[in-house]
């Protein structure tokens, strides 16, 4: 009887030993687990931040494109001003030019009526 419970005993020891093994050997992949963890937690981090700055860059670009779009359409108000504010400008030359060769023409007619009428003198 003696020797069927050294027997068991050595068995649990040899158990024993290969539940410590186990245990090791467990304790490394949770240290493996651990630190593969915090690489993917860093990874993610830096990922998050490489988003956020992609995020910032669009709505930068989105900003300027907003910005140029109304400059445009404020330039292309101004240049159909211009382009009206030119065809104005060009009609009143025009009308002026067109008025003094009139009054010109009026007062050529005056002095020549004043010419030919008796007691009157040209001015």
């Amino acid at each position: 009887k003696l020797t069927i419970e050294l027997e068991k005993l050595e068995n649990l020891k040899i158990v024993n030993k290969e539940l410590e093994n186990q245990l090791v050997n467990e304790k490394q992949k949770n240290e493996e687990l651990v630190r593969k963890l915090q690489e993917d937690n860093v990874k993610l981090q830096q990922s998050d931040k490489e988003h956020t700055l992609k995020v910032l860059e669009e709505e930068k670009y989105i900003l300027f494109k907003t910005l140029m779009n109304e400059f445009e359409e404020e330039r292309k108000v101004m240049q159909d001003r211009l382009v009206d504010s030119e065809r104005h400008l060009t009609s009143c030359i025009k009308d002026i030019m067109y008025l003094s060769r009139k009054n010109e023409e009026l007062k050529q007619q005056l002095q020549q009526s004043l010419l030919w009428e008796p007691g009157l003198k040209p001015s």
